[in-house]
């Protein structure tokens, strides 16, 4: 009796075995590819998001120093914001003052990524100021941006903002 039953009994075959953990294998793959460039979808996000703080901290910081004189004792203000050589060739940052809490220096891009580099901020973004004179008025066109390098290799992002502002 014993012997008929174990006769009748049969398991699965190797091939069954094997196209369950073919199956199984890509099933995780696709889990694993999925969950990976999710996670690469949120980093670039929070990049952007930084960035954008940045560039709007940026801006703030400009728009108190908007009162600076063009001049401090006769001499040329070097955190004169209206000052037409910020150009794109000669881009700038604004900086804490070191010496007065509260106020702001504007600082040389040197476009290198390195901490000589005044703008290069969090040890990832490098920030640069532009400026378009107006004609007939005193202000114009600031293009502020952040630079940062991909964080799968693809490349250089840039989060850009344009504000008009003029000296009261």
């Amino acid at each position: 009796m014993l012997k008929r039953y174990l006769r009748k009994e049969r398991g699965d075959t190797i091939i069954e075995v094997l196209v369950v953990l073919t199956i199984l294998g890509l099933a995780m793959s696709i889990s694993y590819a999925t969950a990976n460039q999710s996670l690469d979808d949120t980093r670039q996000a929070q990049d952007a998001a930084q960035a954008a703080q940045i560039v709007q901290s940026q801006l703030e910081s400009l728009r108190t120093m908007v009162t600076n004189p063009a001049t401090v004792n006769g001499n040329p203000n070097p955190n004169y914001i209206f000052n037409p050589n910020y150009t794109m060739a000669n881009s700038v940052c604004v900086t804490p003052d070191a010496v007065t809490p509260g106020t702001f220096d504007i600082s040389s891009n040197s476009g290198a990524s390195s901490s000589t580099n005044p703008c290069y901020l969090y040890n990832q973004f490098i920030v640069s100021i532009s400026y378009t004179q107006s004609s007939g008025v005193i202000g114009g066109q600031f293009e502020i941006q952040a630079s940062w390098y991909g964080t799968n290799g693809s490349g250089t992002n840039t989060s850009t903002l344009f504000y008009n502002l003029y000296q009261p």
